[in-house]
């Protein structure tokens, strides 16, 4: 639970001490769970539940299922069958192909900036079909379970 524990605080943006203040508990009792020391009781989990109501708690205490209970399952061109349903087909867009993304940017290291931007500037524009659409914010996943967020510059 540990591990879901400190993946719910990364999907939230909170450190420790922010939400053992937010959930009304020690921050010791928060830092003994996290480092495995203690297992969480039962109260504690109930004051999770109730500061976080959209916080799955089969997710917490399982590990099955999604994280939060209104969140939908990551599926495959889920998003362009929406955007499909709401906007009529154009010609030139209707048959698009996918954009490759070279050898060279497979592996970029993300601290390199313009390494993400020459990458987004390369993709953007297979991404962007519309005049006035541009590119707001890339979250890169890493595979310690963490994640952060690219807002590329204008």
């Amino acid at each position: 639970m540990e591990e879901r524990l400190i993946q719910f605080l990364n999907a939230e943006g909170i450190n420790p001490t922010r939400f053992a203040e937010r959930i009304g508990v020690q921050r010791s009792s928060i830092s003994h769970i996290l480092s495995g020391r203690n297992k969480p009781s039962y109260d504690f989990i109930v004051k999770i539940m109730e500061s976080f109501p959209s916080l799955s708690p089969e997710w917490l205490l399982r590990g099955k299922g999604l994280m939060y209970k209104n969140e939908l399952p990551l599926q495959p061109g889920l998003f362009d069958k929406l955007e499909a349903q709401n906007r009529p087909v154009q010609a030139e867009t209707a048959i698009k192909p996918e954009p490759q993304v070279p050898e060279s940017l497979k592996s970029l290291p993300v601290e390199d900036k313009s390494a993400v931007t020459d990458l987004l500037t390369t993709l953007g524009k297979g991404l962007e079909s519309s005049p006035g659409r541009r590119i707001e914010k890339v979250v890169i996943f890493y595979s310690d379970k963490t994640f952060s967020d690219f807002r590329p510059e204008d």
